[in-house]
This record gives C-alpha cells, sequence and structure tokens, in this order.
C-alpha cells in the first residue's frame, strides 16, 4: 500500500474556532469523497497505525499524530468543536504527490476510445493525448514503434578536456563527441569503455598545447580507407570520426582530416 501526506491536518496542524481560539477537543472526520462511508488515516508513512476516526485534536487543537493518506484515494473531512458542532467540509481532499484524480491513462492500458476522468483521451495508433473536448493536444513518443519527428534536434553529448592525461578512455556511453584540447604529453587513447550500440559514432577532436605530441590509438580502432594520425601537428586541429562495429567489437574509423 502506498500512502501520502495529507495537505489538510498532515503534520502538526493545529485549528481554531471562529474566534480564533485553539479548537481544543476539536474532532476530524475521514470519509470517502462524495460520501459519509469512513476512510482510514494512518499516523506515519509505514502506515502501520491508522489514526482514530474522529481524529481528536489535543488542548492546544493540534494533531496529536500526523495524518497520511492512502495513495490514489480522496477523502473528505469533516472539522467540528468538542460538542460536534460542524466548522467546515473540505472534499476531493488527496495526498501529497498523490495519483487520485489526475486524468492520465497509462499508454499500455489504454484504448483510443478511453478517457481518463472525462477529460483525456490516449490513442495508442497516432500516440497522441487529446482533450475529451478535442483541444490541446500532447504528443509523446513511443519507445517500442517506429515514429517520425518533425523539427526536432537531438543535441550530442560533449566532453570537453582540457587538462588531458595519457592515456585517456573515452566512455561512449556518456559521450558522442570527445574535444581533447591542449593536449601536453604524448597521447595514448584507449580503447573506448563497454556499452556501446552497434553504428554508434563517435568523434574526437584533438589539439595540442602548441608543440607536436605522439599519439597512440588501441588496436580497437581499426582504420577503413584512412590513416589513424600518430602526431599531432602543432597548433592544429584534428579530427576522428569512428562507428562501432558490433559483429567484430572494433570501432571502425571511417574519417580523420587535419586544420589546413
Amino acid at each position: 500500500m502506498s500512502i501520502t501526506l495529507s495537505p489538510l491536518a498532515g503534520a502538526g496542524w493545529q485549528f481554531f474556532d471562529d474566534n480564533g481560539v485553539p479548537l481544543a477537543g476539536g474532532l476530524i472526520y475521514t470519509y470517502l469523497s462524495g460520501t459519509s462511508t469512513p476512510a482510514t488515516t494512518y499516523t506515519s508513512s509505514s502506515g502501520a497505525t491508522p489514526n482514530t476516526n474522529p481524529i481528536v485534536l489535543d488542548a492546544a487543537g493540534r494533531v496529536p499524530e500526523e495524518v497520511w493518506l492512502t495513495d490514489d484515494v480522496q477523502y473528505r473531512l469533516v472539522l467540528q468543536t468538542s460538542l460536534a458542532v460542524q466548522i467546515w467540509v473540505k472534499d476531493n481532499i488527496s495526498g501529497f504527490l498523490s495519483n487520485a484524480g489526475r486524468p492520465v491513462v497509462a499508454p499500455s492500458e489504454a484504448t483510443p476510445s478511453q478517457t481518463a476522468a472525462g477529460s483525456l483521451v490516449w490513442n495508442t495508433t497516432s500516440q497522441v493525448l487529446t482533450s475529451g473536448n478535442g483541444s490541446g493536444r500532447v504528443t509523446f513518443v513511443d519507445t517500442a514503434t517506429a515514429q517520425t519527428l518533425t523539427n526536432k534536434r537531438i543535441s550530442p553529448r560533449n566532453q570537453s578536456v582540457g587538462v588531458v592525461t595519457s592515456p585517456f578512455t573515452p566512455d561512449p556511453t556518456l559521450y558522442d563527441n570527445i574535444f581533447l584540447n591542449g593536449i601536453s604529453t604524448a597521447l595514448t587513447i584507449n580503447a573506448p569503455a563497454a556499452g556501446a550500440s552497434n553504428g554508434q559514432r563517435l568523434l574526437f577532436r584533438l589539439l595540442d598545447n602548441g608543440t607536436a605530441r605522439a599519439l597512440t590509438w588501441d588496436a580497437t580502432y581499426r582504420p577503413i580507407g584512412v590513416t589513424l594520425p600518430t602526431t599531432t601537428t602543432a597548433n592544429k586541429v584534428i579530427y576522428v570520426g569512428c562507428i562501432y562495429n558490433g559483429g567484430a567489437a572494433a570501432w571502425d574509423v571511417v574519417a580523420e582530416t587535419e586544420q589546413a
């Protein structure tokens, strides 16, 4: 069972009568929303101990314990004096971060004709969530079906290293572009960390600190129609482009170019 703190009377709340006097011995009744059916609340986040119903306020008008609500349940709270004189009624109360009353339908459970709380419709074919009256449109990218995105940009994950130490091990699970700037020593570039996807791209941009530096590449980098650079040229940028070949467990180097 999942429970969340009540936004009303939740923790340390103090209540007063209409004259501003602490509501000593006041009563808070808790019901299911819109009904007179008693609904259980709890004294802590563990949900192990239920509050009394009604909850009896202490001499200072404070709740004696915290008030936690069952998630996905909406409550009706009634506040009375110790003499059972009603002060107010609050309905449709749900806990902080509760899912109760939210008009969202899980895509895996919805069909084009289903609505959530009469307000939203999920279409599993178009992957579109539309308001029940036809206005408003929210489109979701599905993880299991092919979809075409238009006018969208996928930003590459860049790693810029200002102080380069040797050996250097790129991590393609975190970065797509590796910028090694101001290389100040002979540099060995290790095989990338494991976890790349077949066909994944990896781009190196290399620049020394004004002095040519030797470059040594792990055998995992396999030149295809190009030559791997073995040294930098002072103050010249070098680009090396690779594609991961999952079948060969190798990074095929398909591009290499140096600044003119």
